[in-house]
C-alpha cells in the first residue's frame, strides 16, 4: 500500500498547485500517524549532513503536489509524487546556504508535530503551522508575514461584516489542524462546519454553500480572487481575526538549538524582493495548473 493511500486514503492527486541536524535512525519508532510502511521506516534515517523537512503537500501555492515537469518540483521522499510551491522554494534557498541537501516528506497537518516529536524528520515548514505546539518544539523567527480574511459569496448576507460580531450564525469551517481553523473556533457566534478529507477545498464548499464563509490568507485568496469573482473578502480587520502575530515560521524540536540558530539565520539572509519573486513564480505555478482552490 502507499504512503499516500494509507494516511489517507486518496490516491494520488493531478497536479493542483502546493548541516547539521541529526536526523537518527527512524527503525524502531512508533510513529504512530507518522507511520507509512516498515519497509519505509528503514530508510528513514538519513545521515547527519541532510535534513528532513515535514510539509502538507495540499495547500497550494505554498506548497502541494505538482507534475514532475513543473518549473521547481522536488521528488517526495519515499514517493513517486513531486511538490513544489513558495515553502519548497524557500527551503531550496536555505539548503543552498546551509550547503546541505533537503529531502522533502509529505505529512498530514495534524501529524507533522508528532512526527517531528519523534524524530522521524526535523524541521517542519509548512503554512499555517504556527506555535501550536504545548512546548515541546521552538520556532523560527517569521519569514513570511499574511493577514487574515474572511471570505463568503458576495450575495451572502455576511460580506458587509465589519466586526467578529457581525459573523455570529455564519456556517464557517477551514482544513483541520491548521492555525485558521483555531481562528475560526475562536469566533464568537459562529457555527463550526467539518470540512471532511484533507484535500477538501473550503473556499469551492464557499462557491457551492455548503459553507457560509471561511478564513484563508488574505494574500493567497487575492492571488486568484478575479477567478473566483462571486466570492469576496468580508472588511473586518485581520486583527479582529487573529490577536497572535500572523507569519510563516519554521519549527525544530527544543533540543536542536544550533539547527534553529541555522535556520534563523538562513532565514533572514533573504530578501523582501527575493521572497517575493519566490511567491510570484509559486502562484503563477498554482494557477496555470490548478484544479481548485484553498
Amino acid at each position: 500500500m502507499s504512503r499516500r493511500s494509507f494516511l489517507s486514503g486518496v490516491g494520488h492527486l493531478s497536479a493542483t498547485f502546493s548541516a547539521m541536524a541529526l536526523a537518527g535512525s527512524a527503525a524502531g519508532l512508533s510513529l504512530a500517524s507518522c507511520r507509512r510502511s516498515d519497509s519505509l521506516l528503514e530508510q528513514a534515517g538519513v545521515s547527519s549532513d541532510s535534513l528532513r523537512v515535514g510539509l502538507d503537500f495540499s495547500r497550494p501555492p505554498f506548497e502541494a503536489l505538482v507534475d514532475a515537469a513543473t518549473p521547481g518540483a522536488v521528488e517526495l521522499d519515499g514517493e513517486e509524487d513531486y511538490g513544489a510551491g513558495f515553502n519548497v522554494a524557500v527551503l531550496e534557498k536555505v539548503s543552498g546556504v546551509l550547503g546541505v541537501p533537503v529531502h522533502f516528506v509529505d505529512i498530514p497537518l495534524v501529524s507533522l508535530s508528532s512526527c517531528l516529536e519523534k524524530g522521524y524528520i526535523d524541521v517542519v515548514a509548512s503554512s499555517f503551522f504556527n506555535g501550536n505546539d504545548g512546548g515541546s518544539l521552538s520556532y523560527s523567527d517569521p519569514y513570511s508575514s499574511y493577514d487574515l480574511a474572511v471570505v463568503c459569496r458576495a450575495d451572502s448576507a455576511y460580506a458587509d461584516a465589519r466586526t467578529v460580531a457581525d459573523l455570529a450564525g455564519a456556517r464557517m469551517g477551514t482544513r483541520d489542524s491548521s492555525d485558521l481553523e483555531r481562528v475560526v473556533q475562536k469566533l464568537p457566534g459562529v457555527v463550526e462546519m467539518v470540512v471532511p478529507g484533507r484535500r477538501s477545498e473550503p473556499l469551492s464548499m464557499v462557491q457551492a454553500g455548503e459553507l457560509d464563509a471561511t478564513v484563508v490568507a488574505r494574500r493567497s485568496f487575492e492571488s486568484v480572487d478575479a477567478d473566483l469573482p462571486d466570492l469576496v473578502c468580508a472588511p473586518i480587520p485581520s486583527s479582529e481575526l487573529c490577536a497572535d502575530e500572523t507569519g510563516l515560521r519554521m519549527a525544530v524540536r527544543n533540543e536542536d538549538a544550533e539547527l534553529l540558530g541555522l535556520l534563523n539565520g538562513a532565514l533572514g539572509g533573504l530578501g523582501d524582493a527575493e521572497l517575493d519573486e519566490m511567491w510570484s513564480d509559486a502562484v503563477v505555478l498554482w494557477k496555470d495548473a490548478a484544479t481548485s482552490y484553498i
